[in-house]
Parts: C-alpha cells; sequence; structure tokens
C-alpha cells in the first residue's frame, strides 16, 4: 500500500462505513510544520455509491500542488486520472477495476499555499483547501498536527493528543457538514471565556473586546442556547466554538463553530446582539438541518426560518398578541417595498444581491413562517419546528419536503404558504 508521511505519523481514524447519513466521508490530516509557505493536506474521501457518469467532480484552489492523487483498498491502490477543466474545478475519472467498484476511497497528498507563520490562518470552503464536494454533505474528520505553540478550531468536538515533539488536534462532527473551516492561531492571540449548558460548553474567543464586553455577550449566548435547545432538541455536539477573526465583517457559521468579523463582534459587544441570537438559531437551521443551496427557496429556509426563531427568543416572555405586534414590527421594513417593481417573490431569491432582497429575507420571511404558525397554533408550530429538526439533521431539506411536512400537519395551512411564497406584497 502506498505511504505518506502523514500516514506513516498517523493512522486515520477507521470509520465504519454505513453508520452516517451522508454519501460520503472526507478525512483530512492537515500539517502546518513542514513549510512556512504550505500546508500539506493528506485525505481520503469515500464514495460510498458510485456516480452514473463514470466521474467525480471536486472543487480545489487552482494553486494546489496535487502531489499524489490516487483509489485505493485495503491491499492494493492505483493511479487516479484526473484532470483540471477550469479555474477551481477537478474532473476525476472513476476506476473501472471492480476491486475498487464500491466504495471508491480516493486518497490524496496537497500542498496549499499559504503562510504558516502569520499571528492568524482562517480558511473555509471559498478557498478550496480542500477537494471540496460540489453538492451534498460530508461526514467530517480532520487531524490537525502542528507545533504546541499553536491553536487550532474547526468543526465539530475537538479532542488534543501529543505526538512529540508535536501536538494533533482532532475534530469530528457528529452529523454530516457542508463545509470545513480551518483556523489556526498563535498561542495567546486569542482571550478566552466559558460557560457549562448543561451536558454542553460555549467557548467564546476574542481579541478586541474587554473582558467584561465578553462576559457579557457570553451571558446572551447561553440563555439563547437554552432556549434554543428547550424549543427545537438536543444540541448536537459537546461544545459550541463562538471565535471573532479579522478579515470580513459579518458571521461566518459552521457546524460546531461561529466565526465573527471584528466589527459585528463589537457591535454585539455594544448591544446589538441581533447576529449573535441569529447565528446562534444557525446551530439547528442552517448548521444542522442544511437548506438546498441550488434549490428554489433556498434564502427563506436557511435565514428567514433562523430570523423567526430569533424573534420567538427576543419574545420569549410576550404573550401571543404582543409577539404578534413585534412580528408586524419586523414587517415595517417589507410594508415599505411591498408590491412595488423591486418587490419580488422570496421564493425566486437566488442570491441576496441588494438591500430589497434582504428586506425580502429577514423582514417579510420570519412574517410567512409566523403566519404559518398562527394558522396551526403555537404548540402545532413547536412540534412542527421539533420535527423537521428530527428528522432532517445532518441532511438536506427541500422546499418541497419542508411544505410537504406542513401538510401532514394542516394541507390548507401549507398551501396558503406556498402560494405567499410565489407572490409579492401581503
Amino acid at each position: 500500500m502506498r505511504k505518506t508521511p502523514f500516514a506513516a505519523l498517523l493512522l486515520a481514524v477507521l470509520i465504519p462505513l454505513g453508520c452516517f447519513a451522508s454519501e460520503t466521508i472526507t478525512t483530512l490530516t492537515v500539517g502546518t510544520h513542514n513549510s512556512r509557505d504550505s500546508l500539506t493536506v493528506f485525505g481520503t474521501i469515500v464514495f460510498m455509491e458510485p456516480d452514473s457518469s463514470g466521474q467525480f467532480t471536486l472543487l480545489l484552489n487552482p494553486n494546489a500542488e496535487i502531489q499524489a492523487m490516487f483509489f485505493r483498498t485495503e491491499d492494493d491502490s492505483i493511479t487516479a486520472h484526473f484532470e483540471r477543466t477550469s479555474g477551481d474545478t477537478i474532473v476525476v475519472a472513476q476506476p473501472t477495476t471492480p476491486a475498487f467498484a464500491r466504495p471508491r476511497v480516493l486518497s490524496f497528498e496537497l500542498a496549499i499555499p499559504q503562510r504558516v507563520d502569520d499571528s492568524l490562518i482562517m480558511l473555509d470552503r471559498g478557498n478550496r483547501w480542500y477537494p471540496v464536494l460540489p453538492q451534498g454533505l460530508t461526514t467530517a474528520i480532520v487531524n490537525v498536527v502542528c507545533n504546541p505553540d499553536l491553536e487550532v478550531f474547526s468543526i465539530g468536538d475537538k479532542s488534543t493528543h501529543g505526538v512529540s515533539p508535536l501536538v494533533m488536534h482532532e475534530f469530528m462532527s457528529k452529523i454530516p457538514v457542508y463545509k470545513i473551516p480551518l483556523i489556526v492561531a498563535k498561542k495567546h492571540y486569542y482571550r478566552s471565556c466559558s460557560r457549562a449548558v448543561a451536558k454542553h460548553e460555549i467557548t467564546l474567543n476574542y481579541f478586541s473586546i474587554t473582558d467584561s464586553a465578553a462576559q457579557a455577550i457570553l451571558d446572551e449566548a447561553t440563555t439563547a442556547f437554552e432556549f434554543y435547545q428547550d424549543l427545537l432538541g438536543e444540541y448536537h455536539h459537546k461544545k459550541l466554538t463562538i471565535l471573532e477573526v479579522p478579515s470580513f465583517e459579518g458571521t461566518n457559521i459552521g457546524t460546531g463553530i461561529l466565526m465573527i468579523g471584528s466589527p459585528t463582534m463589537n457591535a454585539i459587544a455594544a448591544g446589538q446582539r441581533e447576529s449573535l441570537t441569529l447565528t446562534i438559531a444557525s446551530q439547528w437551521f442552517g448548521a444542522g438541518v442544511f437548506c438546498d443551496f441550488s434549490g428554489r427557496g433556498f434564502w427563506f429556509m436557511s435565514l428567514s426560518f433562523s430570523h423567526y426563531l430569533r424573534l420567538l427568543y427576543e419574545g420569549r416572555f410576550l404573550d401571543s398578541a404582543a409577539f404578534s405586534a413585534k412580528i408586524n414590527d419586523n414587517l415595517a421594513a417589507y410594508r415599505k417595498i411591498a408590491g412595488n417593481e423591486l418587490d419580488t417573490p422570496i421564493i425566486d431569491i437566488v442570491r441576496p444581491d441588494s438591500r430589497e432582497k434582504g428586506i425580502i429575507i429577514y423582514s417579510k420571511g420570519p412574517w410567512l413562517f409566523h403566519q404559518f404558525a398562527d394558522c396551526i397554533g403555537a404548540v402545532g408550530m413547536t412540534a412542527f419546528a421539533r420535527k423537521l429538526y428530527s428528522e432532517f439533521s445532518g441532511k438536506v431539506v427541500s422546499i418541497e419536503q419542508l411544505i410537504e411536512m406542513m401538510s401532514v400537519v394542516d394541507r390548507n395551512c401549507a398551501e396558503r404558504l406556498r402560494t405567499d411564497l410565489g407572490g409579492v406584497g401581503l
């Protein structure tokens, strides 16, 4: 069997095939210690089912050096034939040899250009730092081998092992994921504070805010986490990591990890908590239940519902009439464009690339969910949300599946929502 430096150093985690809902299993071992100019990435992708086209399409950083790529079984390996077709797209031909038929195990060794002596490295799906599957989810395991003066963050739950003189950080998600972020920082780059929440822990890592502000943010995060878990169901991981990053404004949501840009973190510290409680809600719907990115209604399902959950959290002490008033206050921004030439059906928004589309998503979308909740009753809505989370956690849900589940609760209410999704105005 072909050997690699990391394979010789570490045994890859063996996963009993068939235990997971995803069609692929991605295992990555990352080294930061061999070069100052690149990351070494060794990994495998297990394809549970062959592709009928006879090939796999992957997305990879066009500057990545592919040092090896091969299919393997327990006893043998053959070179993978691939072609860089354009930009970041790689097409890999499936082997025709019966021994490599199912599951197909694609192994690779990569050198990803990246200075590793910077104070902070942040890589995500968009950086294509590992072979990304264009569609669908993958069960993920990430091992990061580094010097002990570095801190590492990624998806799911973390364990750390000594591999003298280095350290290995292992990350594993209990549910399939859409993307695998990787953040590497010098020790003491971050200050941190943690809070236990039942069987879980929330840790906030920060650098630009005061310790007292961090404690206040952690208080809010803990309260929101408890609310969503009581409302929707048990959180899948032992820990939720909240990480301040300097490189962008806004938030970036991963499974078990939230990355918040410094400007947004400072706004949260100043009392603007909406983005914090919204992204925590997204751990259940957005990074727990995934929405079909290529299908209609993606933004309605992935963002409008999280905004509705945020409003539920903010209005948790209100009676039904006062909460309905809160929903109508949130609708005020949409009323200004309702039915005019800037309005568009929420189900047809492909990307929120205008102010008006953003308003439709965060202002009209939660109102539509509230209309459905009013139609079936608050108890029915809670039962529906819990069932949706239970059945689709770690899976992709489409708009048709969502409406079908709503129809089981009440067909008339579901059809009314379907009509509203395709219309403009109120």
